[in-house]
């Protein structure tokens, strides 16, 4: 059962961790970007931004469904040995 957690668990933690740690950035170039003097023409700086949110909203929706996947796989091999065990 370790051995399951470790193989499927520890790789979807550790994206977890870096779609957090990517967040974080992106709020930081957006703050970084938003005060004055930037030079940089407004509505190239929102269309960047829009590409930025989008792109992170798709690795969400990709780590959820790797996510679900990840639970599936540890409850079928659970039942299996739940099932073996009677």
């Amino acid at each position: 059962m370790n051995s399951i957690l470790s193989e499927v668990v520890a790789p979807t933690l550790a994206i977890v961790v870096l779609m957090a740690t990517g967040a974080t950035l992106l709020r930081w170039v957006i703050r970084a970007r938003s005060r004055p003097g930037s030079g940089e023409d407004e509505s190239q700086r929102v269309t960047a931004l829009e590409d930025e949110v989008h792109l992170l909203t798709s690795q969400m929706a990709e780590l959820a469904e790797r996510l679900d996947f990840a639970e599936r796989v540890l409850a079928e091999r659970r039942e299996r040995k739940l099932g073996a065990g009677q």
